[in-house]
């Protein structure tokens, strides 16, 4: 095994002596890129031993060096937006085609996948990443991009990653694991991201829209949109006793105010911690449970009531949540996030909108939520996650059996009708409804069908979006 060091040195070298050779030096990377021999050093100069330092070197090396530049690019690229306020602005000028090694980064850094496999067999990703190594980070015209390099050079080896592992072993220990590995079929789109990028602070660091996968029946998607601040937060996670039992919640902050981010992103803390504290025995006990997230619903907005708005109202959320227990899910909603169910013969709202524009429709009879995304009074909230002593928080319980699909999401379903909710889950495989029900406010193709034609004026990309989608798998459903 060569390491990524070695190949690193002798690639800057060998562009000082030929830059002409940088295009071919990365293409026989990528072009190579099945996990045997195959790397043409001749390309590398021998000056200074830079192509005797690499002879013995294998495409698996130079993937896992392509592996470890992804790591001290992400890692600078995170440290420069967390601790560079006026550099933010020009984030995307100065980290270009970021959003790809975000994605590649999650892969490779999780214990579920071996790095160097991954990029093995996922040929087109290898070749954006070598383009984008090659062109902007580190070696391009010769002289060697040298802002960014002393920025990877600085920074790209302090961590931001919650987990104790150094993630450089995990690669190396990954490319050694290869030699031994042969025929692997990994499901990646299962690997859950979600806590991980929650911790981390990615949510709002990265401007660029997130999915996330949990056991191939549960997902979610998060979008800044247009918004100058992502101040939604979700996630969906496993019991770390019982992969059984889940946990999912969308919360949104609300917009204009000081601390909506931050107090968002508090309140899914606190119930993620809470979660995975509770004995495995309560999940058969659905009454109890609901009781008990009724409680730490209303804990949590006395204390975020006496951190941010004793004196003055700094911030509050809307928060939606379900537990998915032994043969029931519990539902919870406080605010303007909704929940929806989901059969094959119909779809319906679960919750209620804690809004002025509800309360209004009621006192006149029925309430049509469909309607409401037109009402003036359709974002402001009667009741919030945030405020002092908050009581008759909304809860269900239903049968496991009852639901194809449990739909949570913020913004009051995002401006689209029930009916449009219904014919994406009914047409999209389970692992792009998520996706679909998001990006569904860019365009009016779902919305021409709706009650009202205002609908097809709606332009809602202008605020963040999160949506989980729980899918029963293994169930027989028939209309009726």
């Amino acid at each position: 095994m060569v390491s990524a060091e070695k190949i690193d040195r002798a690639i800057i070298t060998s562009i000082k002596i030929h830059p002409d050779y940088l295009l071919q030096l990365f293409t026989t990377i990528y072009g190579n890129a099945n996990p045997v021999n195959g790397v043409n050093i001749s390309n590398f100069t021998k000056k200074d031993g830079a192509r005797n330092s690499i002879k013995d070197a294998t495409t698996k090396d130079f993937i896992n060096y392509v592996c470890h530049e992804v790591v001290k690019i992400y890692n600078t690229g995170v440290y420069y937006y967390n601790k560079n306020e006026a550099g933010r602005a020009n984030f995307d000028k100065n980290f270009p085609g970021f959003s790809s090694i975000v994605e590649i980064y999650d892969m490779i850094s999780s214990n579920q996948v071996i790095s160097t496999y991954y990029l093995a067999t996922h040929k087109k990703e290898l070749a954006v990443i070598c383009n984008l190594i090659s062109r902007y980070y580190r070696y391009e015209n010769n002289e060697l991009n040298e802002a960014m390099l002393n920025l990877i050079e600085k920074f790209g080896r302090i961590s931001t990653d919650s987990n104790p592992i150094n993630i450089f072993d995990k690669l190396d220990a990954d490319r050694v694991l290869i030699d031994n590995c042969e025929n692997l079929k990994v499901h990646y789109g299962t690997v859950n991201k979600c806590k991980k990028h929650f911790v981390e602070n990615q949510e709002a660091v990265l401007h660029l829209t997130r999915n996330y996968a949990l056991d191939n029946k549960t997902f979610a998607t998060i979008d800044k949109g247009d918004a100058i601040e992502q101040q939604d937060s979700v996630i969906i996670l496993e019991h770390p006793k019982n992969e059984k039992f889940k946990l999912m919640a969308v919360a949104d902050g609300m917009g204009g105010t000081e601390k909506g981010a931050e107090i968002g992103k508090e309140i899914i803390q606190e119930l993620t911690s809470w979660f995975e504290t509770r004995i495995t025995e309560v999940f058969y006990h659905p009454d109890a449970l609901e009781n008990m997230l009724k409680i730490k619903i209303e804990s949590i907005s006395d204390a975020i009531y006496q951190k941010y708005n004793s004196e003055r109202i700094k911030g509050g959320a809307s928060l939606t949540v379900a537990i998915v227990a032994d043969d029931s899910t519990i539902v919870s909603s406080v605010g303007n996030s909704r929940c929806f169910i989901n059969r094959n013969d119909y779809t319906s709202l679960l919750s209620k909108d804690d809004t002025v524009a509800w309360a209004l429709e009621a006192a006149k009879g029925e309430v049509d939520p469909n309607k409401l995304a037109f009402h003036p009074q359709a974002k402001t909230l009667t009741k919030f996650v945030g405020v002092y002593n908050l009581k008759d928080v909304e809860t269900h319980i239903i049968k496991n059996i009852a639901y194809k699909h449990l739909i949570l999401m913020t913004n009051g379903g995002n401006g689209l009708s029930v009916d449009n909710i219904h014919f994406i889950c009914e047409n999209t495989p389970d692992d792009e409804i998520s996706k679909l029900l998001v990006s569904a406010r860019y365009t009016k193709q779902y919305r021409v069908n709706a009650i009202n034609e205002d609908y097809n004026n709606i332009y809602r990309a202008d605020d963040n979006n999160s949506t989980v989608v729980v899918h029963r798998g293994g169930m027989k459903w028939t209309i009726k």
